[in-house]
């Protein structure tokens, strides 16, 4: 049987990369990319973006491609729109005009719910327009829903730079203080864990079986603070011994 091929779109980020190399590793399908290290096609404009889905053929598009810079967000609107929403419009486009027949994983963000809220939020809980970050996903789930794709709404950890995780252990080797507030809540996955699900996620929807909504998360749920407390324990507890983190 001839082998579904994948297409991963933002491979030179952080969950791209991870999950090229996850999917790879199962040797299942074709896994194709659009640059592990920089970009090999530029998806700020749509006859790149032919150009690729044309060269590919893809059976899934699992789209990881996004500006999730909160601060440039702000104020770079017209540009992180291009990459965050329209990108995602001209495949849908173009999956039309080129006659092309694939499925979509859009991978959005839990940012959109009401994180002071220690109660679980679920894929009908109401949604929260914060900043210009999470109105672009907002935007970016409408087209995915009008076009059958699945939407995965989430967070993860990672050892990576713009991580939170990154910048907490980073904090405790510069014995830096740092500040959260004490209700803001998380549920994040570690990176390969996410990886790992997203992979088993893909099987199912290279079979087109489903769309819609999906919330994937850790069991229970975290404030940002006990968060950094927790690993400051850790680090100080197994590495980092002569160092320390203040919070409030």
């Amino acid at each position: 049987m001839k082998k579904k091929k994948i297409l991963i779109l933002g491979s030179s980020g952080t969950l791209g990369r991870c999950l090229f190399n996850s999917l790879k590793k199962k040797n299942k399908y074709i896994i194709l990319h659009n640059g592990l290290i920089r970009r090999k096609f530029d998806l700020s404009y749509q006859f790149q973006i032919a150009k690729l889905l044309n060269k590919t053929k893809p059976d899934l598009i699992i789209n990881c491609s996004a500006i999730i810079n909160i601060d440039y967000c702000e104020r770079y609107k017209k540009k992180s729109k291009k990459i965050n929403v329209e990108t995602l419009n001209h495949i849908f486009l173009l999956k039309k005009k080129l006659n092309l027949d694939f499925e979509l994983i859009q991978i959005s963000t839990d940012q959109m719910y009401n994180r002071s809220n220690c109660l679980a939020s679920s894929e009908k809980s109401k949604t929260y327009i914060l900043n210009e970050y999470t109105k672009q996903k907002i935007e970016c789930e409408n087209l995915c829903n009008k076009n059958k794709a699945l939407i995965l709404r989430l967070n993860y950890f990672a050892y990576e730079k713009n991580n939170l995780f990154y910048w907490i252990v980073n904090s405790i080797k510069k014995n830096k203080k740092v500040y959260f507030f004490k209700h803001v809540y998380f549920n994040p996955l570690s990176l390969t864990s996410l990886s790992n699900i997203i992979s088993q996620i893909a099987k199912k929807k290279i079979q087109g079986k489903f769309d819609g909504v999906y919330n994937l998360g850790s069991k229970g749920f975290i404030s940002k603070s006990e968060f950094a407390i927790y690993i400051n324990k850790k680090f100080k507890k197994y590495r980092f011994n002569n160092y320390n983190v203040v919070l409030s």
